[in-house]
């Protein structure tokens, strides 16, 4: 069974990428966040004790031999850092600064997610990332927040906290994805996506259908424009780029 994890900062592109997967994600082979949250909750919320990690393997093996049971050949989680995580079905969120109604304090371990798994499934980590600049003004225009200077110190955190989690990683088990790149040149993922996650190429062709484009730079608000440009400086953003850029999907 293959677990496909697409990860990255809220305003990267998980929705489109998941309305692209989204009659992958309908069928009855794939399960599309299930019942081993609680236990991935349990295990990194600072809140709580967390679970012996031989303890998480032996209930999620029985979870597994469920999802099997049943033609299940597919897990599918997507994870947004750390807009989404206000409820107790987020276990993956984090809100690394600590404001009030951004988040709860946790946040997953890739590397520790990785020894949970081990040999109980094929995990395929998608790491997907654009333009800071995109993913803040994302969060401001659809009304996560209205506070542009603590989003862009926090998606500074993030992608910091990200990074230094991809390179824990073996590069056996994830690739990365420009999304800005996606966008331009669907095409050319198509077959690199499908190999990577061992879906039908037709099906992610299909899917293609559904992109639409994302919000222009000069649409955005001038004096928003302005922080933005301030805070993600070149020389701030080089080195997340260049540890996106590590193990791409695509080749350039």
């Amino acid at each position: 069974m293959k677990m496909l994890w697409l990860i990255g900062i809220e305003g990267s592109g998980h929705h489109m990428i998941r309305d692209v997967l989204r009659d992958f994600l309908a069928s009855k082979e794939v399960v599309d966040k299930g019942a081993y949250y609680p236990l991935w909750l349990q295990r990194w919320d600072g809140e709580q004790d967390a679970l012996p990690r031989q303890a998480v393997r032996n209930v999620l093996k029985e979870i597994l031999r469920g999802y099997q049971s049943s033609g299940c050949t597919h897990i599918y989680e997507d994870t947004s850092f750390p807009y989404g995580g206000t409820g107790q079905g987020e276990p993956f969120a984090t809100c690394i600064s600590g404001k009030e109604n951004r988040g709860v304090g946790r946040r997953p371990d890739i590397p520790d997610l990785i020894r949970l798994i081990g040999d109980l499934m094929d995990l395929r980590i998608l790491v997907i990332y654009r333009s800071p600049q995109a993913t803040v003004n994302s969060v401001l225009r659809r009304g996560f927040s209205n506070d542009p200077e603590f989003e862009c110190k926090l998606a500074g955190e993030i992608h910091h906290y990200l990074t230094e989690e991809i390179g824990r990683l073996p590069r056996d088990c994830y690739r990365t994805c420009n999304f800005d790149d996606f966008i331009a040149s669907p095409s050319k993922h198509v077959l690199p996506l499908a190999e990577w996650w061992d879906l039908p190429p037709e099906l992610i062709r299909k899917g293609l259908s559904r992109l639409r484009e994302p919000t222009a730079r000069h649409e955005r608000p001038p004096e928003r424009q302005e922080i933005l440009e301030k805070y993600f400086t070149a020389k701030r953003v080089a080195p997340w780029l260049a540890a996106y850029r590590q193990n791409p999907l695509v080749s350039t």
